[in-house]
């Protein structure tokens, strides 16, 4: 599991129009408080890209039933982004939950 992000860049690198891309793609793994992978960068060194990715990613592993097993549908149910050791920079997920689907934050925000 933690060698995805590397094997998903190594299946991407043949596209050339990702470039850059492809560091955002290496890193949606790496946890705010340096508890991540590949690298274990913390805090502001995880690239913004990347972070997006990141909630993306936890989103769409918490709604889909082909990842979790059972996709959180309704309120009060699921996990929440951001809990677990801070994985997502700590003010930036506010309103992003499996809870309500109506998330009020922002990724970016910081």
């Amino acid at each position: 599991m933690k060698r995805h992000p590397l094997i998903g860049v190594r299946i991407l690198d043949p596209i050339s129009s990702l470039g850059k891309d492809l560091f955002l793609i290496r890193h949606h793994h790496e946890a705010f408080d340096g508890s991540g992978y590949p690298e274990g960068l913390r805090g502001d060194r995880i690239p913004v890209g990347a972070r997006v990715l990141q909630v993306a990613d936890s989103y769409d592993a918490m709604t889909s039933p082909a990842v979790s097993g059972k996709a959180f549908e309704r309120a009060g149910q699921g996990p929440t982004l951001g809990q677990e050791g801070q994985a997502i920079r700590p003010t930036g997920s506010g309103g992003i939950s499996g809870r309500s689907g109506k998330g009020k934050g922002s990724a970016l925000k910081g």
